[in-house]
């Protein structure tokens, strides 16, 4: 499958952004037909969870499919794909569709449909997300919140650098708490950068306090970019990634710039080599394995670049979380 590649784009601070603007009307090239829910809806094999209530006044826009598009179908809990769509007979491998699952457009990355309970093709802008995406995200929040109280109390992480986690959680708090208020829906593509958000959240926890990682609440390799999600190959995800924990190890007084500068020419230089290896969003096994390598070396030379920087400042008596 040819995911989103990064490499002709800014590489990206955050995995996700704190606003999610709806896809730009003239960007997109899909058409749209609209429909209420008290329309009949087709059957579905697959056991049917319950979503958040869409008020009765609201209409949702069911995605159409661009003719002699790709469409790969994404588990977006776990970021596995479960295969190829087939628009002739509704089936991913001969599988039919589930409930929950996401349309990404193979050219572009982009996420551009969900599954809804009635096996109904929903674009995910206006789609409501299912309950179980938004309990968990509601469960996740406070599971933070009471991680991050606890490794305070522990020791684990300076008061100060609670206070700054604590007020990240809030952001996200408040922006969940926006897109419920704004229309009386809470749209997937909403709960999914909600979702990101906290991911992101808990990802700096555990690079301050060293704590186990809780399991993500939607698959890694999907980013926000410019208000749209996006499904990135596993290179593009794991340089991100790097990049941001780069940039949090700084403000954590842990890299200096000088560890900053030196890591994030490597990081280009990675970057360069991807875009030249890759053809046709492919990446041959060789090529692959080295950038895999090359990008292993960065983040060893990170811990090492952080040990050091943690040794001086435990010298001089500065706490080292």
């Amino acid at each position: 499958m040819k995911y989103l590649t990064l490499a002709s784009l800014p590489l990206l601070v955050g995995l996700v952004a704190f606003t999610a603007s709806p896809i730009n009307a003239e960007e997109t090239i899909v058409r749209t037909t609209t429909y209420t829910t008290n329309e009949p809806a087709p059957v579905v094999t697959d056991p049917v969870p319950v979503v958040v209530s869409t008020p009765a006044a609201a209409v949702v826009k069911e995605f159409t499919l661009v003719p002699n598009a790709s469409y790969v179908v994404v588990d977006p809990l776990t970021g596995a794909t479960r295969g190829v769509f087939d628009p002739t007979t509704r089936l991913i491998d001969g599988q039919p569709l589930a409930f929950g699952m996401v349309f990404v457009d193979q050219a572009s990355g982009r996420m551009v449909a969900s599954v809804d309970n009635s096996g109904r093709i929903v674009d995910i802008v206006v789609a409501p997300a299912t309950e179980t995406l938004v309990t968990s995200i509601d469960a996740r929040i406070l599971d933070l919140q009471n991680t991050i109280n606890k490794a305070i109390e522990r020791g684990e992480i300076s008061a100060a650098n609670g206070s700054a986690l604590k007020a990240k959680l809030d952001d996200v708090i408040t922006l969940e708490a926006r897109y419920k208020n704004s229309d009386g829906i809470f749209t997937f593509n909403e709960a999914f950068a909600v979702a990101n958000s906290l991911n992101a959240v808990n990802d700096e926890i555990v690079s301050i306090a060293h704590l186990p990682a809780l399991t993500p609440l939607v698959g890694g390799r999907f980013v926000m970019h410019e208000g749209n999600l996006m499904l990135v190959n596993d290179f593009d995800y794991r340089r991100v990634s790097l990049e941001r924990r780069i940039d949090d190890e700084y403000k954590a007084g842990r890299l200096s710039s000088k560890y900053v500068a030196e890591l994030k020419k490597e990081l280009n230089e990675i970057k360069s080599k991807q875009t030249k290896y890759m053809k046709n969003g492919e990446l041959k096994p060789s090529k692959a394995k080295e950038i895999s390598v090359r990008l292993d070396k960065v983040a060893t030379r990170m811990d090492k670049d952080v040990a050091i920087i943690n040794n001086k400042r435990a010298k001089i008596g500065i706490r080292v979380d």
